[in-house]
């Protein structure tokens, strides 16, 4: 009684929106401690990746900090329809590679951070994993809306057609009413072209990634060195040990940025998923 009721009747909305934007939209987290793997890592290695074309030796493993970004976007595509999501994600600072972690609020232990590591900035990379996600959970959407723009192309082209039949039919000899019936027809297939674009302009779709909150969290992983090698080629590569997933994290493909557990290495000595997009 007396209260604000939270529903679309009320002003609830206009009314909480300023203390929403009002509200911190970084925290800064850290778990103090976390158990880590001591056993060697060639095994886990071997059994986590499959190596296509190249062979590695883990050299070392070692502890360290690791700073996670938990990125939340709200996505939206806009076209003669609109969707919308909201999409989590989190990425590996250090590695810029997608991990499955859990709500980072759900951790246990998890600490506030004061004196966290200096900011590595991976929002380029978080708005490029977040759209590649928008392509997948809006395919159905997608698809709505080209089954949609093609009946409204095969209605267009009925129509003007069917206008431009009715022109041919109309046969004369007289030289002038004949050209006229061929101007009517030009400006009947210049109308279906101007009206085709038109429509092409009004189902072209746009995404728009608008980043809400970001959460950052350090925590002490296993950081496992390995050298992967081709011929006479050598590259030093760099493993995460995940105690949160108590599992090595994926890499990241060279080429379109993608999660990955098997992958080839090309010739410059970067690192392609065994199926890239």
């Amino acid at each position: 009684s007396g209260g604000l009721c939270a529903n679309l009747a009320t002003d609830f909305i206009d009314r909480m929106t300023p203390l929403l934007q009002a509200e911190p939209r970084i925290a800064r987290y850290q778990l103090p401690e976390a158990y880590l793997k001591k056993s060697a890592m060639d095994e886990p290695v071997s059994r986590a990746f499959t190596w296509l074309n190249a062979k590695v030796r883990v050299k070392s493993a070692k502890p360290e900090r690791v700073e996670y970004h938990t990125w939340s976007y709200l996505a939206t595509l806009k076209s003669d329809d609109v969707w919308e999501d909201l999409i989590t994600l989190t990425l590996n600072s250090a590695s810029s590679a997608e991990v499955a972690m859990p709500d980072p609020t759900a951790i246990h232990n998890l600490a506030p951070n004061a004196a966290a590591l200096p900011f590595t900035d991976t929002q380029k990379t978080a708005a490029l994993v977040t759209a590649s996600h928008v392509e997948k959970r809006a395919a159905q959407f997608v698809v709505r809306l080209e089954d949609r723009l093609g009946r409204d192309r095969k209605r267009l082209r009925d129509y003007y057609n069917a206008l431009m039949r009715d022109a041919r039919a109309s046969k004369t000899n007289d030289d002038e009413k004949s050209e006229k019936l061929e101007q009517n027809r030009a400006a009947v297939e210049l109308e279906l072209r101007r009206k085709t674009l038109e429509l092409e302009e009004r189902y072209q779709m746009k995404l728009h990634l608008i980043p809400l909150t970001l959460v950052r969290i350090e925590l002490p992983v296993l950081a496992v060195e390995c050298e992967v090698f081709r011929k006479q080629a050598r590259r030093i590569l760099q493993l995460y040990w995940n105690p949160v997933l108590t599992a090595l994290e994926p890499l990241v493909c060279s080429q379109c940025g993608a999660a990955i557990f098997a992958a080839a290495r090309t010739p410059p000595g970067r690192l392609i998923a065994s199926s890239t997009p």
